[in-house]
């Protein structure tokens, strides 16, 4: 396992961190019932990505984004954060789409290099157990 560590680019590990940290905040502000179905998927300078498993789900995180805006400030200090729901489609990309669960590492991603991103987290995340 640790050869595979050592092919996957110090950029991407540190991209991963961010994300586990972020999703980790995320799991801080939302109810237990919500937890399992948001994953932190994204985030740029201003804006945090989260993917939900169904509208239902993404109504319910909505009325819980000032929650989520302020345990990012607590965490890390800016209070401009914008928050962006998208819900994970089942279609033709993934028919057999599963509810998010802990610990995956799922990434709305599009092209080839996002999906190469993508099987690297997976193995990451495989290393990491």
């Amino acid at each position: 396992m640790d050869r595979l560590t050592k092919l996957i680019p110090e950029s991407l590990k540190k991209e991963i961190r961010s994300l586990r940290k972020l999703d980790s905040i995320l799991d801080v502000a939302l109810p237990d019932k919500l937890r399992n179905h948001a994953r932190v998927t994204g985030a740029s300078q201003t804006t945090l990505s989260i993917t939900v498993d169904s509208q239902n789900w993404a109504s319910q995180i909505r009325y819980y984004e000032s929650a989520i805006a302020s345990a990012m400030y607590a965490t890390t200090g800016r209070a401009d954060w914008k928050i962006r729901i998208r819900v994970r489609a089942a279609g033709r990309h993934n028919p057999d789409a599963k509810p998010l669960a802990k610990g995956s590492m799922n990434h709305n991603a599009r092209g080839a290099v996002a999906h190469e991103k993508e099987r690297l987290r997976k193995i990451l995340h495989r290393i990491g157990e």
